[in-house]
């Protein structure tokens, strides 16, 4: 797989996306279990009731397709990954780990977490 350049946007979608959808609940799966249950009718509702005060972000892409288990770094995996765990973000600055991506490869695979490439 191949990592290609991109651009997402970090403006305020006016409505629900597949890929906000899909990534939202990945990133924040109590909220996943919320909309299951009910009490939200997707994840962009959620979003814009309480996630944007706590500083989640909901993003569209350009390019709606993303690889999921990538074999190269990419910068949106990268940052997502970073923002996502920022225990991970707090080791790569200390020099634990060369970038997100080397935890992932590492260790986050195994846990369980995503590291998304667009294609």
């Amino acid at each position: 797989y191949l990592c290609y350049q991109y651009k997402f946007s970090t403006n305020n979608p006016e409505g629900p996306c597949e890929e906000g959808e899909e990534a939202y609940g990945i990133f924040y799966p109590d909220v996943k279990e919320g909309v299951a249950a009910g009490h939200f009718e997707n994840m962009f509702a959620h979003y814009v009731a309480f996630g944007k005060e706590e500083g989640k972000e909901y993003l569209c892409y350009q390019y709606k397709s993303y690889i999921d288990d990538p074999t190269e770094m990419c910068p949106e995996g990268e940052e997502l990954y970073g923002k996502q765990y920022l225990d991970v973000m707090e080791a790569v600055s200390i020099g634990v780990f060369e970038n997100m991506f080397s935890h992932y490869q590492s260790f986050g695979k195994l846990e369980g977490k995503e590291y998304l490439c667009l294609k």
